[in-house]
């Protein structure tokens, strides 16, 4: 929970910590925002891995095979922007690879909100779950997204390493 409110203190935004289930997330910890504009999800909700910046974390750890046997169903709408074509969310789980952590600027899952998440690993590379900032649309600023997922991944960093020792 200390990482988590270090995370909140940073950066004045609303953070969810993840686990995942199967094809989709569990949202096991929040942290509000004190803005008086903030985004909200309960405790326990569920959420889709192809369309939350967790899940795209998750998924951009995960060996090819299992993330083709995960998007081969049919991936679900939430709003007007989810990524529903699979070549489209392949090249988002290769981008958010290649940074290091994953940013959804487009209310994939719920509309008005955005977020940038990174991933938590074990000591043998495996996802164990992910954190988010989780900022409202009107807010959300394409310029603070590196700081924000250089943020992100320090928390994971130091989630993982505190879960090792």
């Amino acid at each position: 929970q200390p990482f988590l409110n270090e995370l909140r203190a940073e950066t004045d935004e609303t953070i969810h910590l993840t686990v995942r289930d199967g094809d989709s997330l569990i949202i096991i910890s929040r942290k509000d925002s004190h803005q008086p504009v903030r985004t909200y999800v309960e405790l326990g909700t569920r959420a889709p891995l192809h369309a939350t910046s967790c899940g795209l974390a998750i998924l951009a750890h995960l060996p090819s095979s299992e993330v083709e046997g995960l998007i081969s169903d049919s991936l679900r709408s939430y709003t007007d922007t989810t990524i529903l074509d699979r070549e489209g969310l392949r090249n988002e789980i290769e981008r958010t690879r290649r940074r290091g952590y994953s940013v959804n600027a487009s209310s994939w899952w719920r509309p008005q909100v955005c977020a940038v998440g990174a991933v938590i690993l074990n000591a043998e590379l495996r996802p164990l779950g992910a954190v988010a900032i989780s900022i409202p649309s009107s807010r959300f600023d394409s310029k603070r997204v590196p700081y924000f997922g250089s943020c992100a991944i320090e928390t994971t960093r130091n989630i993982a390493h505190a879960l090792e020792s």
